[in-house]
């Protein structure tokens, strides 16, 4: 007898007992629970996975439960499955965006070969020829140009030059101004005249101004420091000059190059749609595939476009920093890829702060600031006021009697209300402000140093990594896919080739791109260290070493303590 009966048996037997005590007491025999209404107990552990459920969606009843009754998985409550839901539409391009509204036809696999190429044909028409290039190399027999040589020409012919010379001479006629002495006046006098008949005292005066405390002289010291400042002006626009000139030298040089490369990868390019159109004709790859290359091509021709209107450009703008807007194009000596040296920031540094005409000008500014405030000091005394004057009384001279009578006055006014203090107090300021003004121009050129040495740095080892390195290894990976093509074409795509090809080019247009970053920096860091040739700068005599700044790690040991300002004292 198995479980469930033993058990039936024993509530049954018991049940009996149970009723026969209450039929010989006379009571009613109360209602056994069995537990039959009791909803069975499913154990979370014996729920089977969902991937074990049976293909049919039936469950099998498990073992009874302590409860009784037989378990039902909670699988069999679940819904039976929905009926397959209905496919997305096919993918394609919104309408509405460039390009979309270009038909693509289907091609039949069983199309004939004639109808085929003439499909093809419409598809992919020939390209037409990439057309002329600019003169960028310059006409048959036409000779190059230096830098040096544009250099001095655009000194001579330049307006800024011009004007900065002819305010040298402005300042320059200032200062002689500001020495002179003010001239006196001179005047007829009469006095009396007509009260006696025909006589009267006629004469003459002389007034004149005496500048006194040598105010003179100071104003002069002055207007001398204009002067010098001038001239610092003059040499910072012919350092200007010359750092626009080398940098448009170079954008023209680097733009020049850029149409040789681009021409030579555009004709690439399409060489490499040709042979993929050529293979769609031989059905050996889908007649789609080589509209992704043609845009390809496409891409590389608007590149060439560009190339060729940058170089336009180029020249332009230095025609105009030339003041020769009209100059032809001239093939110009430089070449962009020469290898340019690792300059020592250091020595870079020290020879800004040594002679920079910035710091030179805020020097002579906080100088002349002391001289104005000495003179304006100086001004409290006023300057002496003198008349003197002459005269003959014609009335005594009738009479025999002494005439002639000499008078002077001299007098200044008295400081009681004006004794200049507003003056005192602007130049006082004055001194503060210029010579704060040292530091600041301090700081912010060696601010531009810093940006302009880090990017000719970085552009410098990216130039020498493309030329060494990457370029070189991307030429190889393409020639070693190409001849694996040739010889395995079964485990070689043409997709490969391509893929090779437009790395190739990538960074080919990324060379070009640090190319002009480096030329661009080399010119502003000339230009910042005010050196005619930047390429006569100091080197890193440490050249050997691995590329990093003399100073890259300036707090390798723990810092001092940074010097604070001292607090100002208050007045007791």
């Amino acid at each position: 007898m198995n479980r469930p009966t033993r058990t039936a048996a024993r509530r049954g037997s018991l049940a009996a007992g149970v009723a026969l005590v209450a039929a010989l007491s006379g009571c009613v025999a109360p209602k056994i629970y069995d537990g039959s209404d009791m909803p069975s107990y499913q154990p979370r552990y014996l729920t089977p996975p969902r991937a074990a459920l049976p293909a049919a969606g039936r469950a099998p009843a498990v073992a009874d439960d302590t409860l009784g009754g037989p378990v039902v998985p909670a699988s069999s409550q679940q819904p039976a499955p929905q009926p397959d839901q209905a496919k997305p539409p096919p993918l394609d391009i919104p309408p509405g965006l460039p390009g979309a509204e270009a038909p693509w036809p289907r091609i039949p696999a069983d199309m004939p070969q004639a109808e085929r190429l003439r499909l093809i044909e419409s598809l992919f028409p020939p390209l037409p020829g990439l057309g002329p290039d600019p003169l960028v190399d310059g006409a048959p027999g036409q000779r190059p140009v230096t830098v040096e040589e544009l250099i001095e020409y655009a000194k001579k012919r330049s307006p800024t030059i011009a004007q900065a010379a002819a305010e040298v001479e402005n300042m320059r006629g200032q200062w002689v101004q500001a020495g002179l002495y003010p001239n006196p006046t001179v005047g007829a006098q009469g006095d009396q005249v007509g009260d006696l008949g025909p006589f009267g005292q006629f004469g003459g005066f002389l007034n004149w101004t005496v500048p006194v405390n040598g105010r003179l002289r100071l104003a002069r010291a002055v207007a001398y420091y204009d002067y010098l400042i001038a001239w610092a002006r003059l040499r910072r626009a012919e350092v200007d000059l010359t750092r626009q000139v080398r940098a448009d030298y170079a954008a023209a040089m680097v733009a020049a190059e850029g149409v040789r490369i681009t021409r030579l990868l555009s004709a690439f390019t399409e060489d490499v749609y040709r042979r993929q159109l050529e293979m769609a004709r031989g059905r050996q790859v889908a007649a789609s595939e080589p509209a992704a290359l043609l845009a390809v091509a496409g891409q590389a021709r608007t590149n060439l476009i560009a190339a060729r209107n940058r170089y336009v450009s180029a020249w332009k703008q230095l025609a105009a920093t030339l003041n020769a807007p009209e100059m032809a194009p001239l093939p110009l000596a430089a070449r962009p890829d020469e290898v340019l040296p690792r300059f020592w920031f250091e020595a870079l540094k020290g020879q800004l702060l040594a002679g920079h005409t910035d710091l030179a000008v805020a020097r002579q500014h906080a100088a002349q600031a002391e001289r104005t405030l000495t003179l304006e000091r100086r001004r409290v005394i006023p300057d002496l006021q003198t008349n003197w004057y002459l005269e003959q009384d014609t009335l005594a001279r009738s009479q025999h009697l002494p005439s002639v009578q000499f008078g002077y006055q001299a007098g200044m006014a008295i400081p009681v209300f004006n004794r200049n203090q507003g003056a005192i107090l602007s130049a006082a300021a004055q001194i503060v402000r210029t010579s704060r003004e040292v530091e600041r121009v301090r700081n912010d050129l060696l601010r531009q140093l810093a940006d302009a040495f880090e990017r000719y740095e970085t552009a410098r080892q990216q130039v020498a990594l493309y030329r060494d390195l990457i370029l070189p290894d991307l030429a190889r990976a393409f020639r070693g896919v190409y001849d694996r093509y040739q010889v395995e074409p079964e485990k070689v795509n043409y997709n490969d080739i391509v893929t090779a090809q437009q790395n190739f080019a990538v960074q080919l247009n990324a060379y070009l791109q640090a190319l002009q970053q480096q030329w661009q920096a080399l010119a502003d860091l000339g230009g910042i260290v005010q050196a005619d040739d930047p390429r006569q700068l100091p080197t890193d005599p440490d050249g050997a070493t691995a590329d990093t700044w003399p100073d890259a790690a300036p707090w390798q040991a723990p810092p001092a303590r940074l010097p604070m300002p001292n607090p100002v004292q208050e007045k007791k």
